[in-house]
């Protein structure tokens, strides 16, 4: 891969949120206590699988996802979706306890456009007032918390912070701004960080040269991390708009689909791929396969 800043060699290989290597499915949440009611007002049984959507919490409740527990409180607003590996809880209002540790699935919960990472085995609450301030109270284990804008916070056992409304005034960083944010998360290994900032460029600075290339910044983030999925789309969003980096971007493209287990479309795109770069490093790679 070419030696860009914003386009990192392959390999080595925001609204709050909560995160989780290997690619696999997005773990189920599982119902295990209470009841909960989707979006359009019908129960989900115990023992069942919440689908993506809106969920509320009629009373106490809990689901589980492999070894993460979350417990809502009666009248917890949230709504699911899923990506890959990922599992994203929003929360909208309301009160949520977690207690687990990570696994190679990744559970995110988000908040008013922040990310909150588990380190390790972890017990926090989540709690969203009506007025959209929320709070972290970690109880214990460490969770990093990801802001607009892409600043990271570590908090460990017995730090409590309240965060500001949802509305609030938008972040207007130019786009050299979002590309240094996200160099210096880089330099500090703070992947979740860079990430958060990566995204911010592409979605402020869409038509900016640096948000083009950030999107092969961005697939190799995120395919480094096992995350196959999200890796494929930014892979295949660069290649649909095209640029110098499309001989990098092809060949990310084919690790993400080998990544997903899917045969016979890696197969055509190697084949593609040397047909159209016959000399290249990558292609002698793929001839060996």
């Amino acid at each position: 891969m070419a030696a860009h800043e914003s386009a990192p060699a392959s390999p080595p290989e925001p609204t709050t949120a909560i995160e989780t290597a290997e690619v696999i499915a997005a773990a189920p949440l599982v119902v295990r206590s209470g009841h909960f009611v989707d979006g359009d007002g019908h129960a989900v049984p115990l023992s069942a699988a919440i689908d993506i959507g809106n969920v509320t919490a009629e009373d106490d409740a809990c689901v589980l996802a492999g070894a993460t527990e979350a417990c809502f409180s009666a009248g917890t607003r949230a709504a699911i979706r899923r990506d890959g590996d990922e599992t994203a809880i929003s929360i909208s209002s309301g009160r949520v306890q977690v207690r687990g540790a990570p696994t190679v699935s990744t559970i995110v919960y988000q908040v008013a456009g922040q990310r909150v990472v588990p380190a390790a085995a972890t017990v926090f609450v989540i709690e969203v007032s009506a007025e959209g301030r929320w709070s972290m109270d970690v109880h214990g284990g460490e969770v990093r918390v990801t802001e607009r804008g892409g600043q990271t916070r570590v908090m460990k056992a017995g730090e409590r912070r309240t965060f500001g409304p949802r509305i609030a005034a938008p972040i207007t960083l130019s786009a050299a701004q979002w590309l240094a944010r996200a160099r210096t998360a880089r330099g500090a290994g703070d992947i979740e960080g860079a990430i958060a900032a990566y995204e911010g460029l592409i979605a402020n600075h869409a038509g900016a040269p640096a948000a083009r290339t950030a999107m092969v910044t961005l697939a190799q983030l995120h395919l480094d991390r096992g995350h196959a999925k999200p890796a494929l789309k930014w892979f295949e969003r660069y290649l649909g708009k095209g640029g110098p980096l499309a001989e990098d971007a092809a060949y990310g493209r084919i690790r993400a689909l080998r990544s997903l287990g899917r045969v016979s479309e890696e197969r055509s795109a190697i084949d593609a791929f040397v047909a159209k770069y016959p000399s290249g490093s990558y292609a002698a790679k793929l001839r060996d396969r």
